[in-house]
């Protein structure tokens, strides 16, 4: 019972952090100017992501299924990427919850030089009305208490960061797809990943 404590507090410590600087990153004159990246590979990005994502229970974690039907190499900072995919996925079962129904799946795919990483639910999905506005800063539709309206204008920043990009599709009472999508990816292999994670961005 401490061990399972003492890891919710960690979680919990490390998803206010996360909020921390992503509230950072969106009032910043010049965000994301310097930032580093890592020669990425599709598949790890999303099972890591899927790995390290801080679910409250055994049954959310079953929503979520990753699938890697074409992998792909790319060049992006490997931490920021993770916590764009943490962001999806805490919308994602935000919606599915609420609706009372459907599934997450997070997939890759490749078409042509273009590689995409997708994420996919069958929740309650978004008005037409809110859509455009989504990845404005600081808008929500949801409660202050669940969100505070940056965490998908910190995807569109983090993607138009290294020259890619975050597209939304959805119907409302039906589906909400994410779209990622990296230009001029290649099959190239990184070099395994090693060491601790990072605490924060």
């Amino acid at each position: 019972m401490l061990n399972n404590a003492l890891l919710s507090i960690r979680q919990e410590v490390e998803y206010s952090n996360t909020i921390i600087d992503m509230l950072l990153l969106n009032t910043a004159d010049k965000p994301l100017s310097n930032v580093q990246t890592d020669k990425l590979n599709a598949s790890e990005v999303v099972q890591e992501a899927a790995r390290r994502f801080p679910f409250n229970n055994q049954k959310e974690r079953s929503l979520v299924s990753v699938e890697v039907r074409k992998d792909f190499s790319f060049d992006a900072p490997r931490l920021l990427l993770v916590h764009v995919l943490f962001n999806l996925i805490k919308n994602s079962l935000y919606f599915v919850q609420k609706s009372g129904k459907g599934e997450i799946n997070v997939y890759t795919d490749r078409r042509g030089t273009n590689g995409y990483i997708v994420v996919h639910d069958t929740g309650a999905g978004i008005s037409a009305s809110v859509l455009p506005h989504i990845f404005e800063r600081f808008y929500t539709t949801t409660p202050t208490s669940q969100s505070a309206g940056i965490g998908l204008s910190f995807c569109k920043l983090v993607m138009d960061s290294i020259g890619a990009r975050i597209d939304c599709d959805s119907r409302e009472g039906e589906y909400t797809t994410f779209t990622l999508t990296f230009p001029n990816v290649t099959d190239e292999k990184p070099a395994p990943h090693f060491g601790q994670e990072p605490r924060t961005l």
